[in-house]
């Protein structure tokens, strides 16, 4: 099931500049090329590459569909050629994504309710170990994007 025109400009007001025919179009070819809507994190999403269309950006590819068939070209490549290590950087990548945000959740969360629960002392200490926490992750992330890229240039040399 996909979403509608108005959920998509709801969630996107860029869409807005785009007609109602291109946005449907747009969505036919996400379908055609693999990629289901997942209403709960409300991205498009492509289940054998673990790549997915956040609705913030999807506006720059409504007329431009060459960037999201280059971005599928490049990962299938890499999944044909080594499978294993793609689904290693993907699964790598999918947990430091799941500790960031839990990271990020419990910080926020220490703000509102840490002096309450905790002690100064303690308070400021979880403070920092989650901010911490946050910053490894998303560095991990990073990282990982790295090799993702690294890998894809050696396909393409």
């Amino acid at each position: 099931m996909y979403p509608t025109i108005a959920e998509l400009r709801k969630l996107n007001q860029m869409m807005d500049r785009f007609s109602d025919n291109e946005i449907q179009d747009f969505i036919i070819f996400l379908g055609q090329n693999g990629f289901e809507w997942d209403d709960s994190k409300k991205i498009f999403f492509n289940n054998k590459l673990q790549y997915g269309l956040r609705t913030q950006g999807l506006d720059i590819f409504v007329r431009h569909h060459q960037g999201v068939k280059d971005n599928i070209k490049d990962l299938e490549a890499k999944y044909r050629e080594s499978p294993a290590e793609y689904d290693s950087l993907m699964s790598e990548l999918k947990l430091w994504k799941y500790i960031c945000t839990i990271a990020l959740v419990c910080g926020i969360g220490g703000l509102f309710l840490g002096k309450k629960i905790f002690g100064f002392k303690m308070w400021v200490f979880y403070e920092i170990f989650c901010f911490v926490g946050f910053i490894i992750s998303w560095k991990a992330q990073a990282a990982n994007i790295a090799s993702l890229h690294r890998l894809k240039n050696q396909d393409l040399k």
